[in-house]
């Protein structure tokens, strides 16, 4: 069996596609969402022999979903809270609390560099844990 890339899976789902993760192989197939559908020349669609590959062999396949926003929003909460710096964790809970919470963390955290990077990490680790507690559920 392959190894599974929690990291590309990671990042995959983080751009917009869905990810399928063979039982039998480990290997992952990438497609669009329904949203980035709608932007495909369907003479030209680059997926067209993975999104087959999916609809003639579903049941050997598990789908890896994304983070809710909600569960999106408590990891965004979980590491403002979690720094040691009060002055930027004050920041980001405000924009948390505010209109737009997405929006104006991202827009915040720009701001310092250093603690981007650790978000960033964080973010990755948390989306990772959250692949590999799924794909545990079928022994992968």
């Amino acid at each position: 069996m392959t190894p599974i890339n929690l990291n590309e899976i990671s990042q995959r789902l983080d751009c917009g596609f869905r990810a399928f993760v063979s039982k039998k192989t480990g290997n992952a197939i990438f497609l669009p969402n329904e949203e980035m559908v709608d932007f495909i020349d369907n003479d030209k669609n680059p997926w067209e022999d993975d999104q087959n590959e999916i609809d003639d062999n579903f049941d050997d396949y598990i789908e890896i979903e994304s983070w809710s926003s909600n569960e999106m929003y408590e990891v965004m909460l979980r590491f403002a809270e979690m720094l040691s710096n009060k002055g930027i964790r004050a920041k980001l809970i405000d924009c948390l609390e505010s209109k737009k919470p997405f929006r104006n963390f991202k827009n915040t955290i720009d701001n310092y560099g250093d603690v981007r990077d650790h978000w960033f990490a964080y973010k990755t680790k948390c989306v990772e844990d959250f692949i590999a507690e799924q794909l545990e559920k079928f022994n992968l």
